[in-house]
């Protein structure tokens, strides 16, 4: 088990420890934190909630948790038809962070399986590939985030989310 899973070891004293080695704003910081909180006390992370106490809207929080996923720090996984933030990308301090942006289609699928628990069919992954063409991948994650939170998981809620965050 690595030391940051450990019961004694106190991850945000770690985070403020390091934080002048850390490539964190004020912002990523404070949601880090928050993320921590939640996920200590096994608490779904509530990006609304996140905004209020930051004094931000709630697609000021997504950028910053899509900037945080792009540096690596954290990752999106779905348990449960729950979305969880992973930190630990945050404790493997990495060179070679990839963007979500550079997100291949494989990884996309995947995300969307296992979000709906089951193999897409191949219009499904048709639709997919057609978003991928049409939006950044960020955006199709946003709004898959989105249809998640508020439990409509299927492909024409998520389509309705792209086109009016495309206007």
């Amino acid at each position: 088990m690595q030391l940051y899973n450990e019961t004694f070891f106190n991850r945000r004293n770690w985070i403020l420890e390091k934080l002048d080695e850390l490539d964190l704003t004020l912002e990523e910081t404070l949601c880090i934190l928050y993320i921590d909180y939640y996920n200590e006390f096994n608490r779904v992370c509530d990006i609304h909630a996140i905004a209020i106490k930051l004094k931000k809207t709630d697609i000021e929080i997504d950028e910053i948790f899509d900037k945080l996923i792009q540096k690596n720090y954290i990752k999106v996984e779905f348990k449960d038809r729950r979305m969880i933030y992973n930190l630990e990308g945050l404790f493997h301090i990495k060179e070679d962070a990839t963007p979500i942006d550079k997100i291949q289609f494989q990884t996309l699928f995947n995300i969307f399986e296992q979000e709906f628990k089951r193999t897409l069919s191949q219009k499904e992954t048709e639709l997919i590939s057609e978003w991928m063409t049409r939006y950044d991948n960020k955006l199709i994650l946003h709004a898959l985030r989105n249809a998640s939170a508020y439990e409509k998981m299927n492909f024409s809620y998520i389509e309705k989310i792209l086109v009016s965050k495309q206007d």
